[in-house]
């Protein structure tokens, strides 16, 4: 099934997907990739970010991965690009 920027899915449309996934869960795994605070460095608008703010982004890259794991499907977040391409050659 494929759903288009421009459709609006109905819900019937939005069960069978989910569904879908559900089924094939054990063959799916995601990747989040986040930027670690080492960026900072290289993106000094960056520095603005208060703690809490990352703090809420950390939470919410958490409970997103939680959900992944809670549905069947293999979830990791990886900090920072260096991370993810070490993990992706190893």
């Amino acid at each position: 099934m494929h759903i288009g920027l421009r459709d609006e899915p109905s819900l019937a449309q939005m069960r069978s997907l989910i569904d879908a996934v559900r089924i094939r869960a054990s063959d799916v795994a995601v990747v989040i990739l986040a930027e670690d605070a080492g960026i900072v460095e290289q993106l000094p608008a960056l520095k603005r970010v208060r703690f809490l703010e990352r703090l809420d982004n950390d939470t919410e890259l958490n409970r997103i991965a939680h959900t992944f794991h809670n549905s069947g499907i293999a979830c990791r977040v990886v900090f920072g690009f260096h991370d993810f391409m070490r993990l992706a050659l190893e």
